[in-house]
This record gives C-alpha cells, sequence and structure tokens, in this order.
C-alpha cells in the first residue's frame, strides 16, 4: 500500500470501523471490505472513493442501509462533489464554458 495522506487515512480509518460494526448488514460490509481491499492495494485513492459511492448508492435506493452506513454515505457524498458548482455528483466537464454530463 502507498503511503496516504492524513485525510485519505482518516477515510480509510472510517472504513474499517464500519466493516467492525455490529449493525450492518452484509451488503454493506462487503462493499466495504472490497473498497478498503482496492485502496489498500493502491491505485489512485479518489476513485476508489468515487467507486465505493456508487457501489453504496442502490442500498440508498432501496433503502436497505443501516443508519451508521447511511450517516458515512452522506459524510461521503459532501465530502466527494466531482466539479465545482454541481448540483449532484454526478461527473460534470467544462466546455467552452457550457456544462455537460460526461
Amino acid at each position: 500500500m502507498k503511503k496516504l495522506k492524513d485525510s485519505q487515512r482518516d477515510w480509510l480509518n472510517k472504513i474499517y470501523n464500519l466493516i467492525q460494526e455490529k449493525d450492518i448488514n452484509d451488503n454493506e460490509r462487503q462493499i466495504l471490505v472490497q473498497s478498503k481491499n482496492a485502496i489498500e492495494k493502491g491505485g489512485r485513492f479518489e476513485s476508489h472513493m468515487i467507486n465505493l459511492r456508487n457501489s453504496l448508492l442502490p442500498l440508498v435506493v432501496i433503502g436497505n442501509m443501516s443508519q451508521e452506513v447511511r450517516k458515512f454515505y452522506k459524510e461521503l457524498r459532501v465530502d466527494r462533489k466531482i466539479s465545482l458548482d454541481a448540483d449532484d455528483s454526478l461527473p460534470v466537464g467544462i466546455l467552452n464554458d457550457k456544462k455537460i454530463e460526461l
């Protein structure tokens, strides 16, 4: 695992602590473990966090999310906005001063 910045280490610790939480469901735990393992293998930290956020989204939609993971997801969404002034968290690009979705 490559050396993480303090803020990245904080996120990894949050993921690890959630994995240990007894009140999360099996689907949440599986997603969190996969994300933790991917982060520890290396690569772009930001990509791993976006994948984690996107992996949790179906659980939000169907309402199958524990309170602990819901709190984490909300924090993750706020922290992981991809573009400035994005109304949502979808990737957005700028072309000729026009906002376009990628």
